[in-house]
Protein backbone atom coordinates (compact mmCIF):
# COMPACT_ATOMS: atom_id res chain seq x y z
CA UNK A 1 0.00 0.00 0.00
CA UNK A 2 1.37 3.46 -0.78
CA UNK A 3 2.30 5.73 1.84
CA UNK A 4 -0.71 7.56 3.25
CA UNK A 5 0.83 11.41 2.43
CA UNK A 6 1.91 12.32 -0.46
CA UNK A 7 4.68 15.52 -0.19
CA UNK A 8 5.89 17.45 -3.83
CA UNK A 9 8.41 19.76 -3.82
CA UNK A 10 8.28 23.44 -5.29
CA UNK A 11 9.99 27.00 -5.42
CA UNK A 12 9.36 30.48 -6.23
CA UNK A 13 10.15 31.42 -9.41
CA UNK A 14 10.00 35.37 -9.90
CA UNK A 15 7.11 35.19 -11.94
CA UNK A 16 5.44 33.28 -9.02
CA UNK A 17 5.65 36.25 -6.60
CA UNK A 18 3.81 39.56 -6.17
CA UNK A 19 5.14 43.06 -5.36
CA UNK A 20 6.85 41.94 -2.04
CA UNK A 21 8.73 39.10 -3.55
CA UNK A 22 6.68 36.98 -1.92
CA UNK A 23 4.83 33.69 -2.93
CA UNK A 24 1.21 35.01 -4.28
CA UNK A 25 -1.91 33.20 -2.37
CA UNK A 26 -3.05 32.05 -6.25
CA UNK A 27 0.35 29.69 -6.82
CA UNK A 28 0.13 28.43 -3.48
CA UNK A 29 -3.10 27.46 -4.08
CA UNK A 30 -2.09 25.66 -7.31
CA UNK A 31 0.38 24.42 -6.12
CA UNK A 32 -2.12 23.04 -2.93
CA UNK A 33 -4.15 21.39 -5.62
CA UNK A 34 -1.51 19.57 -7.66
CA UNK A 35 -0.53 18.15 -4.17
CA UNK A 36 -4.05 16.78 -3.93
CA UNK A 37 -4.22 15.42 -7.11
CA UNK A 38 -0.73 13.99 -6.81
CA UNK A 39 -2.30 12.06 -3.54
CA UNK A 40 -5.48 10.61 -5.41
CA UNK A 41 -3.81 9.89 -8.81
CA UNK A 42 -1.53 7.35 -7.30
CA UNK A 43 -3.70 5.46 -5.17
CA UNK A 44 -6.57 5.21 -7.83
CA UNK A 45 -8.85 7.90 -7.39
CA UNK A 46 -7.55 11.30 -9.09
CA UNK A 47 -9.31 13.15 -11.79
CA UNK A 48 -7.76 10.76 -14.49
CA UNK A 49 -9.03 7.90 -12.95
CA UNK A 50 -12.78 9.38 -12.38
CA UNK A 51 -13.36 11.01 -15.71
CA UNK A 52 -13.26 7.86 -17.46
CA UNK A 53 -16.84 7.09 -15.22
CA UNK A 54 -17.59 10.69 -16.17
CA UNK A 55 -17.19 12.07 -13.30
CA UNK A 56 -14.84 14.89 -11.61
CA UNK A 57 -13.64 16.46 -8.41
CA UNK A 58 -14.75 19.79 -7.18
CA UNK A 59 -13.71 22.24 -4.42
CA UNK A 60 -16.61 22.40 -1.85
CA UNK A 61 -13.84 24.49 0.61
CA UNK A 62 -10.31 25.66 1.16
CA UNK A 63 -9.04 27.17 3.65
CA UNK A 64 -5.66 28.34 3.97
CA UNK A 65 -3.68 30.24 6.82
CA UNK A 66 0.27 31.17 6.83
CA UNK A 67 2.53 32.10 9.39
CA UNK A 68 4.54 33.20 7.35
CA UNK A 69 5.21 33.12 3.24
CA UNK A 70 7.63 31.68 1.25
CA UNK A 71 9.74 34.40 -1.01
CA UNK A 72 11.16 34.58 -4.49
CA UNK A 73 13.64 31.92 -4.90
CA UNK A 74 12.79 29.54 -1.74
CA UNK A 75 12.28 25.99 -1.83
CA UNK A 76 9.28 24.57 0.06
CA UNK A 77 7.23 21.78 0.93
CA UNK A 78 3.56 20.60 0.27
CA UNK A 79 2.17 17.27 1.96
CA UNK A 80 -1.26 16.46 2.13
CA UNK A 81 -3.67 13.53 3.34
CA UNK A 82 -7.05 12.82 3.38
CA UNK A 83 -8.85 13.38 7.27
CA UNK A 84 -12.01 12.42 6.42
CA UNK A 85 -15.13 10.75 4.16
CA UNK A 86 -18.51 11.09 4.94
CA UNK A 87 -21.28 10.44 2.49
CA UNK A 88 -20.50 13.13 -0.52
CA UNK A 89 -18.06 15.05 0.86
CA UNK A 90 -13.99 13.89 1.31
CA UNK A 91 -11.80 16.45 4.17
CA UNK A 92 -8.14 16.90 2.76
CA UNK A 93 -5.93 18.56 5.19
CA UNK A 94 -2.05 20.27 3.91
CA UNK A 95 1.17 21.46 5.89
CA UNK A 96 2.98 23.53 3.96
CA UNK A 97 7.15 23.66 4.74
CA UNK A 98 10.40 25.23 4.07
CA UNK A 99 12.89 22.49 2.26
CA UNK A 100 14.40 22.32 5.85
CA UNK A 101 11.43 21.71 7.52
CA UNK A 102 10.16 25.18 9.34
CA UNK A 103 6.42 25.58 8.73
CA UNK A 104 4.98 28.40 6.75
CA UNK A 105 1.39 27.34 7.40
CA UNK A 106 -1.56 24.68 6.95
CA UNK A 107 -4.89 24.38 5.11
CA UNK A 108 -8.16 22.43 4.92
CA UNK A 109 -10.44 21.48 2.01
CA UNK A 110 -13.41 19.82 1.46
CA UNK A 111 -14.26 17.75 -1.93
CA UNK A 112 -17.03 16.54 -4.15
CA UNK A 113 -17.22 14.00 -6.91
CA UNK A 114 -19.46 15.23 -9.60
CA UNK A 115 -21.30 13.88 -12.23
CA UNK A 116 -20.25 15.72 -15.67
CA UNK A 117 -23.84 16.05 -17.12
CA UNK A 118 -25.61 16.22 -14.00
CA UNK A 119 -23.45 18.36 -12.17
CA UNK A 120 -24.89 17.11 -9.00
CA UNK A 121 -22.33 15.36 -6.58
CA UNK A 122 -22.31 11.70 -6.30
CA UNK A 123 -22.24 9.19 -2.95
CA UNK A 124 -18.20 8.32 -1.59
CA UNK A 125 -19.54 4.47 -1.39
CA UNK A 126 -17.94 3.35 -4.04
CA UNK A 127 -14.38 5.11 -3.90
CA UNK A 128 -15.05 4.74 -0.11
CA UNK A 129 -13.00 1.14 0.55
CA UNK A 130 -10.64 2.23 -1.82
CA UNK A 131 -10.18 6.33 0.03
CA UNK A 132 -10.48 4.37 3.54
CA UNK A 133 -7.25 2.85 3.36
CA UNK A 134 -5.92 6.42 3.20
CA UNK A 135 -7.61 8.41 5.61
CA UNK A 136 -5.44 9.67 8.82
CA UNK A 137 -7.32 11.33 11.12
CA UNK A 138 -4.53 11.00 14.01
CA UNK A 139 -2.10 13.31 11.57
CA UNK A 140 -2.89 16.62 13.21
CA UNK A 141 -3.99 20.08 10.80
CA UNK A 142 -3.95 23.10 13.95
CA UNK A 143 -6.03 25.39 11.70
CA UNK A 144 -9.70 26.09 12.35
CA UNK A 145 -12.41 24.77 9.79
CA UNK A 146 -14.44 27.23 7.99
CA UNK A 147 -16.08 29.44 9.77
CA UNK A 148 -18.87 30.28 8.07
CA UNK A 149 -18.63 33.95 6.69
CA UNK A 150 -21.98 35.87 6.10
CA UNK A 151 -22.64 39.38 4.91
CA UNK A 152 -24.95 41.62 7.57
CA UNK A 153 -27.13 43.89 6.04
CA UNK A 154 -24.25 46.77 5.58
CA UNK A 155 -22.48 44.76 3.08
CA UNK A 156 -21.83 47.33 -0.17
CA UNK A 157 -21.35 45.88 -4.01
CA UNK A 158 -17.74 46.75 -4.64
CA UNK A 159 -16.71 44.67 -8.26
CA UNK A 160 -18.21 43.44 -10.97
CA UNK A 161 -16.88 41.20 -13.23
CA UNK A 162 -17.51 39.17 -16.44
CA UNK A 163 -16.60 35.76 -16.47
CA UNK A 164 -13.54 35.75 -19.12
CA UNK A 165 -11.98 32.98 -21.25
CA UNK A 166 -8.87 32.78 -19.25
CA UNK A 167 -11.15 31.96 -15.97
CA UNK A 168 -12.56 28.60 -17.29
CA UNK A 169 -10.47 25.00 -16.23
CA UNK A 170 -11.19 21.52 -17.68
CA UNK A 171 -14.53 21.43 -15.70
CA UNK A 172 -15.73 24.40 -17.77
CA UNK A 173 -16.64 26.47 -15.19
CA UNK A 174 -14.31 29.39 -13.36
CA UNK A 175 -10.99 28.05 -12.02
CA UNK A 176 -11.18 27.81 -8.06
CA UNK A 177 -8.03 30.18 -7.92
CA UNK A 178 -9.17 32.58 -10.20
CA UNK A 179 -11.78 33.31 -7.73
CA UNK A 180 -8.93 33.89 -5.03
CA UNK A 181 -7.11 35.84 -7.49
CA UNK A 182 -10.16 38.19 -7.92
CA UNK A 183 -10.62 38.52 -4.14
CA UNK A 184 -7.55 39.68 -3.32
CA UNK A 185 -7.99 42.30 -6.09
CA UNK A 186 -10.55 43.75 -3.90
CA UNK A 187 -7.84 45.38 -1.69
CA UNK A 188 -5.30 48.30 -2.45
CA UNK A 189 -1.60 48.09 -3.31
CA UNK A 190 -1.72 51.01 -0.03
CA UNK A 191 -3.64 48.11 2.37
CA UNK A 192 -1.39 45.84 1.20
CA UNK A 193 2.12 47.57 2.09
CA UNK A 194 0.59 48.40 5.51
CA UNK A 195 -0.88 44.48 6.05
CA UNK A 196 -0.37 40.87 6.20
CA UNK A 197 -2.78 38.47 4.64
CA UNK A 198 -3.22 35.60 7.62
CA UNK A 199 -6.22 33.68 6.29
CA UNK A 200 -8.39 32.95 3.61
CA UNK A 201 -11.38 31.06 3.90
CA UNK A 202 -13.27 29.65 0.58
CA UNK A 203 -16.76 28.13 0.40
CA UNK A 204 -17.97 27.66 -3.41
CA UNK A 205 -21.88 27.52 -3.48
CA UNK A 206 -22.38 27.03 -7.15
CA UNK A 207 -20.48 27.22 -10.43
CA UNK A 208 -19.78 30.12 -12.53
CA UNK A 209 -19.20 29.96 -16.32
CA UNK A 210 -18.19 31.79 -19.38
CA UNK A 211 -20.48 34.76 -19.99
CA UNK A 212 -21.97 34.97 -16.43
CA UNK A 213 -21.58 38.43 -14.44
CA UNK A 214 -20.45 38.16 -11.25
CA UNK A 215 -21.09 40.34 -7.74
CA UNK A 216 -18.71 41.31 -5.41
CA UNK A 217 -20.28 42.38 -1.81
CA UNK A 218 -18.03 42.98 0.95
CA UNK A 219 -18.28 43.70 4.63
CA UNK A 220 -15.54 44.39 7.12
CA UNK A 221 -17.07 42.27 10.26
CA UNK A 222 -14.74 42.99 12.27
CA UNK A 223 -10.96 45.08 12.30
CA UNK A 224 -9.15 43.58 9.18
CA UNK A 225 -11.28 40.82 8.83
CA UNK A 226 -13.81 41.14 5.42
CA UNK A 227 -16.36 38.63 4.32
CA UNK A 228 -17.00 38.81 0.63
CA UNK A 229 -19.90 37.40 -1.46
CA UNK A 230 -19.88 36.61 -5.14
CA UNK A 231 -23.24 36.61 -7.08
CA UNK A 232 -24.58 35.83 -9.75
CA UNK A 233 -28.37 36.68 -11.74
CA UNK A 234 -30.07 33.68 -11.92
CA UNK A 235 -33.57 33.36 -14.64
CA UNK A 236 -33.63 29.47 -14.26
CA UNK A 237 -37.39 30.63 -11.82
CA UNK A 238 -38.17 32.51 -14.75
CA UNK A 239 -37.37 35.77 -13.25
CA UNK A 240 -34.09 37.24 -12.13
CA UNK A 241 -32.50 37.18 -8.55
CA UNK A 242 -28.88 37.27 -7.28
CA UNK A 243 -28.10 33.91 -6.04
CA UNK A 244 -24.47 33.18 -4.05
CA UNK A 245 -21.79 31.89 -6.11
CA UNK A 246 -18.92 31.87 -3.25
CA UNK A 247 -18.51 33.03 0.43
CA UNK A 248 -15.22 33.88 1.32
CA UNK A 249 -13.50 35.65 4.73
CA UNK A 250 -10.15 37.33 4.32
CA UNK A 251 -8.11 37.95 7.26
CA UNK A 252 -5.48 40.40 7.71
CA UNK A 253 -3.01 41.47 10.24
Amino acid sequence: MAAKTETIELSVDAFDTDYKRQLTWETLGVGILKCAEAHASRRGFGIYNVNGENHTWVLARLVIELNNTPKVYDEYKISTWVESIYRIFSNRCFSITGSDGTPYGYARSTWSLISYSSRKALDLNDLKGMMSEYVSPEIECPITDYSGARLGGNAQQVMTYKVKYSDIDLNGHTNSMKYMEHLRDLFTLDYYSKNRLRRVELQYIRESFYDDVLLFYMQETREKTFDVEIRKTDKSSGTEKEVPVLRSRLCFE
